[in-house]
């Protein structure tokens, strides 16, 4: 399952300001490389790119940081309230863009779906293959206790056959020495 990911449609600019009012750590801003943009204090850190316009938050307070932004968002956010200016969290321009992420999600559930399935498919073979292999080895089992018995018979009957003679053979042999 994948995680909550947060989007940064606003500039760097306004990203800057955003987490300088928002969040409680005091971190400095680096490039490390092409067009991202990593806020960091040495244990947790705020990562966003341009090109993709997510926020991905790491380290030691990544789950405070998350909730609280999200809180923040969730609960103190009015778009009626707030002018255009002063709306760090830009939303979707058209209702197109929306439907097109939208879709997106419609495409990873549906993918998930068949995921499910599959494995749910491939459990019942394994199943299957388990209840063979018991089905053969309860019948190896059974012809094992049949062997035993035939066996143990066999024994018997040898013993119960031979046992006379060799005490007879025995006293024989004790009266000659006698």
């Amino acid at each position: 399952m994948q995680e909550l990911r947060l989007c940064w449609t606003g500039d760097l600019e306004k990203l800057k300001l955003f987490v300088s009012k928002n969040v409680d750590f005091v971190g400095v801003w680096t490039s490390p490389g092409n067009d991202k943009k990593k806020y960091s204090d040495g244990y947790s850190s705020i990562s966003w790119r341009k090109s993709k316009k997510v926020l991905e938050i790491e380290g030691r307070d990544r789950n405070l940081i998350t909730a609280k932004l999200c809180t923040m968002l969730c609960n103190d956010f009015d778009p009626v309230q707030s002018s255009k200016s002063d709306n760090y969290c830009e939303f979707p321009s058209t209702s197109n863009e929306m439907l097109v992420e939208l879709e997106g999600v419609k495409l990873d559930v549906t993918i998930t779906e068949k995921d499910i399935r599959d494995n749910k498919h491939s459990i019942k073979n394994v199943e299957d293959c388990l209840d063979k292999v018991v089905g053969k080895l309860n019948i190896i089992n059974q012809q094992f206790d049949v062997f035993r018995a035939e066996f143990q018979l066999l024994k018997n009957q040898h013993t119960i056959q031979y046992s006379p003679k060799a005490v007879e053979y025995s006293n024989l042999f004790f009266q000659y020495y006698y």
